[in-house]
């Protein structure tokens, strides 16, 4: 955004110093959350800290799945909202967003079949290698949960001979193969960029800042100050939304007009490990798809 056009929207916020809603972050899901309330009429003001989309919404993994490992803890509902949202990505961001061939080495046949069982009922917490026949049925429902909006196509199953004149590289205890497809993306935090755009190309009742942070509460009233300049408005919201994903805790402490109204924590700490590799035979070995592959511990 040019210096001029950000001046533009910095001098309208004097016109949304009372909102209906007030979205604190700009990342996908608060952009979401704006792009939903501006296209409803709300009048809804948004405003991220740092640059849109800067923040998880731009670190992820690039993968657009429909939540194949949710069918496992009998999370349905999740997995069928999942496939809607990959499917919808792949019918409207088709510049952004493409399928992503993927391909499940297999090492045995009934592995896992009884601890999933546990797992689903919620007897068992462990994680076990799964096998052919667990892997069948979780994509065999998989491609049901789709058949009436079905965009990619179905999973297959490789014996053993052509899974190794394909994949010659992998592990010599590797019985057969499954394929199933889902989707990647190449720039995120742009779709992001696109929805903010939509809102401002209509003229909707909605402003969206960047570099704009919330520094505390005065009365009802929520500061924020613009970090460019350094000025500080405030603004009365009806609603509020914590959209600031791991920083939901922090906000709420800032939002908080009493330090005892911040009980307990919301976010609990998680790892999660992503190794970038610059390996042009690896790259070659992928034939543009991906491998899922697990080790014995479920890993």
């Amino acid at each position: 955004m040019g210096v001029d056009a950000r001046q533009r929207r910095l001098d309208r916020l004097q016109d949304f110093s009372e909102p209906d809603v007030l979205v604190v972050g700009g990342g996908i899901n608060g952009i979401g959350l704006y792009h939903e309330l501006a296209h409803r009429g709300v009048k809804v003001l948004l405003v991220e800290k740092e640059d849109f989309c800067s923040g998880a919404s731009a670190a992820l993994s690039r993968m657009v799945h429909g939540g194949l490992r949710y069918m496992e803890n009998g999370e349905f509902k999740l997995v069928r909202e999942s496939l809607k949202e990959r499917n919808r990505l792949l019918r409207n961001a088709l510049h952004y967003v493409a399928p992503l061939k993927t391909t499940i080495p297999i090492m045995d046949i009934w592995s896992g079949l009884l601890n999933a069982g546990l797992k689903f009922i919620g007897a068992s917490r462990r994680i076990k290698r799964r096998g052919a026949v667990l892997i069948k049925i979780g994509l065999t429902l998989y491609d049901l949960f789709m058949r009436h909006d079905r965009a990619l196509p179905t999973h297959h199953f490789t014996g053993y001979a052509k899974t190794r004149r394909f994949w010659p590289d992998f592990n010599d205890k590797i019985i057969c193969s499954a394929t199933y497809y889902d989707a990647w993306i190449t720039h995120p935090e742009r779709i992001g960029i696109e929805l903010l755009r939509d809102i401002h190309a209509i003229d909707a009742q909605a402003l969206a800042l960047n570099y704009a942070q919330v520094s505390g509460m005065q009365g009802n009233h929520v500061l924020i100050k613009d970090k460019v300049s350094g000025e500080q408005v405030s603004v009365r919201a009806k609603l509020i939304v914590n959209a600031t994903g791991a920083w939901l805790d922090f906000t709420n402490a800032i939002l908080s007009r009493d330090a005892a109204e911040v009980k307990t924590s919301m976010i609990s700490a998680t790892k999660g490990s992503h190794l970038i590799i610059n390996n042009a035979d690896l790259r070659r070995a992928l034939r543009g798809g991906m491998i899922y592959f697990e080790n014995h511990d479920g890993r």
